[in-house]
């Protein structure tokens, strides 16, 4: 009889999550599985967002795309939000107005990316 294969892999936080598989069994190999590819539709589902996020603070600072970056995670910091949360707030907003808290911390990066 085999040992049981020990699974690591990051979890969405990025820590170690390590599962023990048995040799004749793949059931924690395949949670295991289904939970990476959760991880990776939701990063692929954000990026639109953030990419469209990082256009809109270009477009508004004017800066480049490392600059723009910074903004929105200097806006995440300030706000305890992740940063695809705040891109789906700004890219979503559409008519409606972004929520007071996120408005001042984009207004507040906005005015550190212009001065310098």
């Amino acid at each position: 009889m085999s040992e049981p294969i020990p699974v690591c892999r990051p979890d969405s936080a990025g820590r170690p999550l390590c599962l023990v598989a048995s040799p004749d069994g793949h059931a924690q190999q395949l949670a295991l599985l289904r939970e990476e590819n959760r991880q990776l539709r939701e990063a692929l589902d954000s990026r639109a967002a953030v990419d469209q996020a990082l256009g809109m603070i270009m477009a508004l600072a004017p800066c480049g795309k490392h600059r723009a970056w910074r903004a929105l995670v200097d806006v995440s910091q300030h706000t305890n939000t992740k940063v695809r949360t705040v891109a789906r707030m700004l890219t979503e907003a559409g008519e409606q107005r972004v929520p007071a808290p996120y408005r001042r911390a984009l207004h507040r990066a906005l005015a550190r990316l212009r001065a310098g």
